[in-house]
């Protein structure tokens, strides 16, 4: 016989392009599409567009999910010197935001965590 353990997700944190946490819910609800043009700010589209998808080191749409500004960083709040912030890659920085709001969502100290039988998962990905 199998022994079955219950498991139960008590927080979460997550970045979606044009929503906020409490704003994901209510576009997934209306099914509004979060896709949007590249910002030409970004990138050069007469240098970077081109139609066929085989070409190399182009794109044939400038469609895009972004996430916006997602420079601010509070590094002395995760004891980070801001140099060594500044050499992070964004997506570390944004990854340690999440799992501290991952904790408050829970309502758990993240030290109350200690020694306990706890197991935390997380996934990051971008282009």
């Amino acid at each position: 016989m199998i022994k079955r353990r219950k498991v139960a997700i008590v927080g979460c944190a997550y970045r979606f392009p044009g929503s906020s946490n409490a704003g994901f819910w209510q576009n997934l609800m209306e099914g509004r599409d979060l896709v949007t043009q590249v910002d030409p700010s970004r990138w050069n589209k007469r240098e970077f567009l081109h139609p066929d998808k085989a070409s190399p080191a182009t794109s044939y749409t400038f469609a895009s999910g972004t996430l916006g500004d997602i420079s601010a960083f509070d590094a002395g709040f995760f004891s980070i010197s801001p140099r060594e912030a500044a050499m992070m890659d964004p997506q570390q920085r944004m990854l340690l935001e999440m799992c501290w709001e991952t904790f408050e969502n829970a309502g758990v100290k993240p030290s109350s965590l200690r020694g306990s039988n706890c197991g935390v998962y997380l996934g990051i990905a971008g282009v």
